[in-house]
């Protein structure tokens, strides 16, 4: 039996496991690399389509015979209720700039993140699209909102 425990961030997830509170948890490369590196922490899985660069041993789920379980991380830089569309777009562009940056890529693949830009607008449905699709993994597991 899996019981979920929530928590604030990797970092106290991290410490828990490596404490021995918790057997295993879902968290981001960056912050689990370091630890298994040196040998604190296993990678189980990845819970990409297809195996990760780092490392590259860790099998997928589905071949470790999980099926239809894949989670592909992201994130978006957000501001506040009523940002003027002029400085959404000025940001915007300034992200795309340092997304084409071939040296901020390098230094983001170290920590496995790959960078990509989206226009506000794009980000925005992106977003609504995420939030009808675990609202529908949520109520087909049951699973209570808070």
């Amino acid at each position: 039996m899996w019981f979920i425990f929530p928590f604030k961030g990797d970092a106290s997830a991290t410490t828990d496991l490596i404490a021995g509170r918790v057997q295993m948890l879902i968290g981001t490369p960056g912050g689990a690399l370091q630890q298994v590196e040196e040998g604190r922490m296993r990678v189980l899985m990845t819970l990409l389509l297809s195996r990760s660069p780092l490392p590259p041993t860790a099998p997928t789920a589905q071949e470790v015979g999980i099926n239809n379980m894949s989670i592909s991380p992201w994130g978006g830089l957000y501001g506040p209720v009523g940002i003027s569309t002029e400085v959404m777009n000025r940001v915007a562009l300034a992200m795309k700039n340092v997304a084409a940056r071939q040296d901020v890529r390098e230094q983001l693949r170290k920590i496995a993140f790959e960078l990509q830009s989206a226009t506000p607008a794009k980000m925005d449905r992106f977003n609504r699209d995420q939030l009808e699709i675990w609202r529908k993994t949520a109520d087909a597991i049951n699973l209570e909102r808070n």
